[in-house]
C-alpha cells in the first residue's frame, strides 16, 4: 500500500469513527490536532499518529462494549475511576 492509500483508508476510518460516535468537527480536529476544513492527513504526521489512535480506541471500545451506542455513551459519561469523561480527556489541550 503506497502512502497515498494509507492516508486516504485512515482518514475514512476516521470519519467512520467520528459518524459511528457522534463526535463533531470541532471535536475531532481537536482530538488530533488540526485545524477545521482539513481534507487529507498524512499518516505519518503527529496527527495521522493521532487519529490512528482514536481509531485503535473505537475499535476497542467496541469489542469492550459490543456497539456504537453504547460505545457513544461511554465517550460521554463521566467515569469515577478515571474523575473525568473520556471523550474531555481525548479532546484536551495538551
Amino acid at each position: 500500500m503506497d502512502t497515498d492509500q494509507k492516508d486516504s483508508v485512515l482518514l475514512e476510518a476516521l470519519m467512520n469513527v467520528s459518524n459511528n460516535i457522534g463526535i463533531g468537527e470541532a471535536q475531532l480536529c481537536k482530538a488530533i490536532g488540526i485545524q477545521a476544513g482539513v481534507d487529507s492527513i498524512s499518516a505519518d504526521s503527529i496527527a495521522g499518529k493521532k487519529a490512528l489512535q482514536l481509531v485503535r480506541i473505537h475499535k476497542l471500545l467496541l469489542s469492550l462494549v459490543g456497539n456504537q451506542e453504547e460505545a457513544a455513551h461511554w465517550l460521554r459519561t463521566r467515569i469515577k475511576s478515571l474523575d473525568a469523561i473520556p471523550l474531555d480527556l481525548i479532546t484536551q489541550d495538551g
